[in-house]
């Protein structure tokens, strides 16, 4: 028979206000089971269990509604209602885990794994491993980014005899951190699944890849066999770096020549490997750098050959083998403007590494084809000090007389022997018996003493040649000029006069006012009256070509020194400046940075293009610096004079918000 709901409910409420728990319950009771699903009715009951003491048909009152509401979505709901359990029961296992299910459903990670991890406790406690390591499994499942729960899960797996699934976990984890570049992360999972999968590739190819990044090159070793690296180009030159690293060169080398055979076009990899490799390991380095000109030479591609010798040779100026082969690929490549530059290297090269007499015969040949180039001639003279001479302008002056290349008058406007800039790169040049001082080099003056030019020269340029010395004593000195000063040139002694009347030519020839000076020092002192007017920019281009090698070689601090010294030309100020600058930046010191685009952006000759450039720059580099009104006085400067430029607009537009708190 039905009741009255609504009699039956206020008798219930009356009997509760009265104190009278058992016969409340008793009236909710029979409108619970009259009509099961109305939870407020049901809850109430629950509540007045708890007041009465009664906890487990509480619990099984809140449980009831519980797993209802959440079968219809009312997820939030339910989870309360298992609250409610818990405060009662704390360690009610179900609970627990529907509590953990219900908040990990709504997204609240951390309350779920509360719940799990009291969940977890409690079934260790009572001795229910596996239920324990199944909680372990979902707990890992909860967030794919918390690593330390997902490999504890990954355990649990394994300890469930789940290998499959752990190895999933495992993967699934290690991919990740990996394309997160999370490697010192990525590490534990992956020795775990080589130890579950010795066969597998994927596990020992990136912990080969990371180790060697790291620099822990003993430790990758193992993991670098041939089956895990396959046909991957990029894994050899891991395993390549590995190997050389460790000091096991024939098997990097080997490992290099497979990769070249493969695909030559990885020669620039190679090239970068070989940059990583030079400040420690330089003949590994240079070996590496010879393997790529081979395969540049078999493209017949000359320059990127000498390229890459030139770029080695920036980050070690003075390796003889490397420049050595600059040489030959430029003689062989035809390689014309870029000859004399790589002989001159490897004659500096000499001359550093105490091979003085190699250095004279390079030296000499540079003179000989480029007698208008004073460092040439530094060059020599330099060779010749080293070599222990213990006049080198006398021997300098006897080489050119008795060269079979020169006669006096064949001898450059511009000779020099004290060319104080061009032989400074040589004035510690060690000699054959040890150092030889720079003042040797630099400031030399011959001895007052009769130290004339030889008497007699065996071989002149021409055999056929008149000797005018001979004809004309004291009426030539030894520059190849009249007693008046004027020139007597080649022609005058060409074989077109054997049959003129020489008397006719020596009475032509004017009276002298006095003998020249036939010793060197005056032969010197004209020398040196000539190159009095020599430009710097030639100085100042080989400095700036070597800077900007030096800045693309990744050696900044050296490439601010020579760049610093290109500024002496006024061609260069601009470019030099703005190198300097970027070597600055790369260095991470931007206040220096700053400061030197200033300079790039005030150089003379300096075009509006070049300007608006180093303008722009600037305001990068203040915005980094955290000047943000300094970049944005800038940008204004720029803007009033380059107008639309770039995303200039933009820019004075976002700068003046954060001007404004925007």
């Amino acid at each position: 028979m039905p009741i009255d709901r609504a009699a039956t409910l206020r008798q219930a409420e009356k009997l509760q206000r009265q104190g009278k728990l058992e016969q409340a319950i008793a009236e909710y009771l029979r409108l619970v089971e009259d009509q099961p699903r109305d939870w407020n009715t049901a809850n109430l009951l629950g509540d007045l269990y708890v007041r009465a003491g009664q906890i487990e048909p509480a619990v099984e009152q809140f449980a009831r509604i519980a797993e209802s509401l959440r079968k219809e979505g009312f997820l939030s709901k339910a989870a309360a209602l298992y609250k409610k359990i818990l405060k009662q029961r704390p360690d009610d296992d179900r609970a627990l885990v529907q509590a953990g299910e219900l908040s990990a459903a709504q997204g609240l990670v951390a309350d779920a794994r509360g719940f799990f991890s009291s969940a977890i406790t409690g079934r260790r406690t009572r001795g229910d491993a596996r239920g324990a390591l199944e909680l372990v499994v979902r707990v890992g499942a909860l967030d794919k980014h918390d690593v330390t729960a997902r490999l504890a899960a990954a355990h649990a797996r394994q300890q469930l005899d789940d290998i499959t699934g752990a190895l999933h976990e495992l993967t699934d984890l290690a991919t990740l951190l990996v394309e997160a570049e999370r490697d010192d992360d990525a590490l534990a999972p992956l020795t775990e699944i080589v130890v579950l999968d010795p066969a597998g590739t994927y596990a020992p190819r990136e912990l080969a890849r990371i180790l060697v990044k790291q620099g822990r090159f003993s430790e990758a070793g193992p993991y670098l066999t041939a089956e895990t690296i396959g046909e991957d180009r990029d894994l050899m030159l891991v395993a390549a770096e590995a190997r050389l690293r460790s000091g096991d060169a024939d098997a990097g080398l080997e490992w290099v020549d497979t990769v070249l055979a493969i695909e030559p076009a990885a020669a620039d990899r190679v090239l970068q490997l070989s940059d990583a490799l030079a400040s420690e390991h330089r003949e590994v380095s240079f070996s590496l750098v010879d393997r790529v000109v081979s395969t540049r030479i078999s493209e017949r591609d000359w320059p990127a050959a000498a390229a890459a010798l030139r770029r080695f040779a920036a980050v070690a100026p003075h390796h003889v083998p490397a420049l050595t082969r600059l040489v030959d690929v430029c003689v062989d490549g035809s390689l014309d403007d870029e000859i004399f530059e790589a002989q001159a290297l490897l004659a500096d090269a000499y001359l550093a590494t105490g091979a003085a007499e190699q250095a004279k015969y390079v030296a000499e040949d540079l003179v000989t084809r480029q007698p208008d180039e004073p460092a040439h001639r530094a060059r020599l003279r330099a060779a010749l000090a080293a070599m222990g001479e213990a006049d080198p302008d006398a021997a300098l002056a006897a080489w050119v007389a008795g060269s079979a290349e020169f006669t006096l008058d064949d001898l450059p406007s511009n000779w020099t022997s004290a060319d104080e800039d061009i032989r400074a790169p040589f004035d510690t040049v060690p000699s054959a018996a040890g150092q030889f001082s720079g003042e040797s080099l630099v400031d030399h003056e011959p001895s007052t003493g009769a130290a004339t030019a030889p008497e007699h020269v065996e071989a002149r340029a021409n055999p056929h040649e008149i000797d005018f010395d001979l004809l004309f004593g004291d009426a030539m000195d030894l520059t190849g000029q009249h007693g008046d000063g004027t020139s007597l040139s080649r022609d005058d002694a060409s074989g077109d006069h054997e049959e003129e009347d020489l008397s006719d030519s020596i009475d032509a020839i004017p009276p002298t006012v006095a003998p020249a000076e036939t010793d060197l020092e005056s032969v010197f002192a004209r020398m040196r009256e000539d190159v009095a007017h020599r430009s710097p920019d030639d100085a100042a281009e080989v400095a700036f070509a070597r800077g900007s090698a030096l800045l693309e070689a990744g050696a900044f601090e050296q490439s601010i020194e020579h760049l610093r010294l290109a500024m002496r030309a006024a061609s260069r100020r601009y470019a030099s400046a703005s190198l300097i600058a970027q070597a600055y930046e790369k260095l991470g010191r931007i206040a220096e940075a700053v400061e030197w685009l200033g300079h790039a952006g005030d150089a003379p000759g300096i075009s509006a293009d070049e300007r608006f450039d180093a303008l722009y720059r600037l305001v990068d580099l203040l915005e980094r610096s955290g000047e943000p009104a300094s970049a944005l006085a800038v940008c204004l400067e720029l803007q009033a004079d380059a107008g639309d430029y770039r995303d200039l607009a933009d820019r004075v537009a976002r700068l003046s918000r954060s001007q404004a708190g925007g």
